[in-house]
C-alpha cells in the first residue's frame, strides 16, 4: 500500500508538472530587488536602494532616495560604534567617474552609528558611496555605486554649431574718390584752366613790344 500511495503521489506531480501548475521553490530574487545596482545598469528616478558592506571590521549599511528632481538622501548605520569619527561621502559624477562632480562628505560622529549625506541635485551618472576611505578612485571603501539619471536634465542636449560671420566688405563703387583725376580726363581739365592764362600771357607780350622807346 506504501508503494502504491508513493506512486500515486508521484504520477499527481507529473501530471500537476505536465499542466505546468507545480510551483517552483521561492528565490531570493525579490529579497534582492533593492539591492544598489552597480555601474552596468542604468536606473531612472526615482530610485530607491540598499546595501551593507563590512569596512576594516566596521558593518555598513546604507539606505539610498533619490526624487524625481535629482534630490539625493543617504543615510547611514555602522555597527559597532566607534571611539573616533568614521569619514563618509557621496560621489556623484557624471556617465561613469567623469567631470562635472560634487563631493559630498561628512562623519559619523564618535559615539553614533547613523548619520545622513544630502546631494541637493546629483549628476546624471554614478554615485560613489564610501566610508573610512573616501578619497576619489579608492575602491577600498566603496558600498555602493548605482548610476541614476533623472528627468529631462539627464538628456544629451543637442551641439547646435554657428557659423563664424564673415567681416562685412564695402564695395570699392560705394566709396567716393579722394584723389584727383589722373589719365587723359584729367589732362583735359588741366588745359581746360590753363588756356585762359596763356592767352592772356600772349596779350601781354604784344602790348610790351609795341610801346615806343622812352627818348
Amino acid at each position: 500500500m506504501r508503494l502504491l500511495g508513493r506512486l500515486a503521489v508521484a504520477t499527481s506531480v507529473s501530471a500537476l508538472a505536465g499542466l505546468g501548475l507545480v510551483v517552483a521553490p521561492a528565490t531570493t530574487a525579490h529579497a534582492q530587488a533593492n539591492t544598489c545596482t552597480g555601474n552596468n545598469v542604468i536606473d531612472q528616478a526615482p530610485y530607491s536602494c540598499t546595501e551593507t558592506r563590512d569596512i576594516t571590521g566596521i558593518t555598513f549599511t546604507i539606505n539610498v532616495n533619490i526624487d524625481a528632481t535629482g534630490r539625493a538622501v543617504v543615510d547611514y548605520t555602522m555597527s559597532p560604534v566607534q571611539q573616533a569619527d568614521v569619514p563618509i561621502a557621496v560621489h556623484s559624477y557624471t556617465d561613469i567617474s567623469a567631470g562635472p562632480l560634487q563631493f559630498i562628505t561628512g562623519v559619523i560622529p564618535a559615539g553614533q552609528t547613523t548619520a545622513q549625506l544630502v546631494v541637493p541635485r546629483i549628476e546624471c551618472g554614478q554615485l560613489d558611496i564610501k566610508a573610512v576611505e573616501t578619497t576619489p578612485g579608492d575602491s577600498a571603501g566603496n558600498i555602493a555605486g548605482p548610476v541614476v539619471t533623472w528627468g529631462d536634465v539627464c538628456q544629451v542636449p543637442t551641439t547646435t554649431t554657428v557659423a563664424p560671420t564673415s567681416p562685412t566688405s564695402v564695395s570699392p563703387s560705394s566709396v567716393s574718390p579722394t584723389i584727383p583725376p589722373t589719365g587723359a580726363n584729367g589732362l583735359v581739365e588741366a588745359w581746360r584752366w590753363a588756356l585762359p592764362l596763356l592767352g592772356l600771357a600772349a596779350v601781354m607780350i604784344v602790348v610790351a613790344r609795341r610801346r615806343p622807346a622812352a627818348g
